[in-house]
């Protein structure tokens, strides 16, 4: 079979589908608003400055440390040891390397 046989199949196809469809009468409903209204909700009265600072509730007194990053320079290495705007003789990751270990160092402190 052809290629224009083929579409012809298919479009004569479709063209029944749709016409079938067309000849059942759908009811259209009108309504007030295409989206979901909000709904208005009683809230306790506010606290005092004193009751929220000094609440009842207590923080967390084991705050979880992060975990430490397994590979430094992550984001930098795609650029590669030499990347265009690098002019320097020595690797752009390792200084970028010594950076960030410099970094998290002082961050720890």
């Amino acid at each position: 079979m052809n290629r224009s046989a083929h579409l012809f199949n298919v479009s004569s196809a479709l063209d029944a589908d749709f016409s079938d469809r067309r000849s059942v009468d759908i009811e259209i409903e009108s309504v007030d608003s295409y989206y979901t209204q909000p709904t208005k909700v009683s809230l306790k009265a506010p606290c005092s400055l004193k009751e929220f600072w000094l609440s009842d509730k207590r923080l967390p007194q084991n705050v979880e440390t992060p975990s430490n990053a397994s590979i430094p320079a992550i984001v930098v290495k795609k650029g590669g040891d030499f990347p265009p705007f690098w002019t320097q003789d020595i690797s752009f990751l390792e200084v970028m390397e010594e950076l960030y270990q410099r970094v998290k160092a002082k961050g720890l402190n």
